[in-house]
């Protein structure tokens, strides 16, 4: 289940910080930027609370 609600979560950030990125109408001719964006907020979150999940079930 924990793995589940990481997933949920880590997708959840990936998908939502491209809106964060999006600051003007003109932002959409920018879809390289938001993807980069997002997966440079996406890639770390999900990695990090996958480090927390394994270090949390050896403990």
């Amino acid at each position: 289940m924990k793995t589940l609600g990481l997933l949920v979560f880590s997708l959840l950030a990936l998908f939502s910080s491209a809106a964060m990125a999006h600051h003007s109408p003109a932002s959409m001719e920018h879809l390289v930027e938001h993807l980069l964006l997002m997966l440079a907020i996406g890639l770390p979150l999900f990695f990090g609370f996958r480090y927390l999940l394994k270090r949390n079930r050896r403990d």
